[in-house]
């Protein structure tokens, strides 16, 4: 397998960042044929050209909607606006990639609004929120929000998320439910963690 990761800063507010792994995976016959069972596969984690100038940002390409969220991945474009220092404001929409080969998915349109409110120096609270709507042939799909929150301070950190599924269609008739709830701390000590 090859793997490239790149970040790449051009100056006046321009980026480009991806994370391509390309793999040949199978059980070849080394001595006669050598690639007869194998199967090459490319998966594109991120594939991102943007711009930022401070007040908005711009995202195009294959993006997580909302940083630090289990939201996913979109091929499409975010649009991040800053009202307030330590306030963000995104607004997205795309495709959600295949799950099986990785590939844009006609068919599984994402749209959703993210928000998140920083403060603090030594110690900072973050807290994101965001709202995603799955579509799949003409209809709603999934319905689900999530709400994480992260304090750092010089001697620790901890973080929790929690997922809250509104609509789901392979349970019709249900109301809103937790399907995902995570917490976790870190302590820095000696220099270390």
């Amino acid at each position: 397998g090859l793997s490239s990761q790149l970040e790449v800063d051009f100056g006046a507010g321009w980026t480009w960042s991806h994370l391509l792994d390309v793999r040949l995976a199978g059980s070849p016959e080394l001595l006669f044929v050598p690639f007869q069972h194998a199967t090459p596969r490319l998966d594109v984690y991120l594939l991102r050209a943007g711009r930022d100038i401070g007040t908005w940002a711009l995202d195009l390409g294959r993006v997580n909607p909302a940083p630090g969220t289990a939201t996913g991945l979109v091929d499409g474009a975010r649009v991040t606006v800053r009202p307030l220092i330590g306030l963000g404001l995104s607004f997205f929409a795309g495709m959600r990639p295949d799950a099986v080969d990785g590939r844009p998915s006609l068919s599984a349109p994402r749209a959703g609004v993210s928000g998140r409110w920083s403060t603090g120096r030594s110690l900072r609270l973050t807290l994101d929120a965001t709202w995603v709507v799955d579509g799949w042939s003409g209809g709603v799909d999934r319905a689900f929000g999530s709400l994480s929150g992260r304090l750092d301070g010089r001697l620790f950190e901890a973080s929790a998320e929690v997922v809250v599924d509104a609509l789901a269609d392979s349970t019709p008739g249900s109301g809103p439910r937790v399907t995902r709830a995570l917490g976790q701390g870190r302590v820095r000590f000696f220099g270390g963690r």
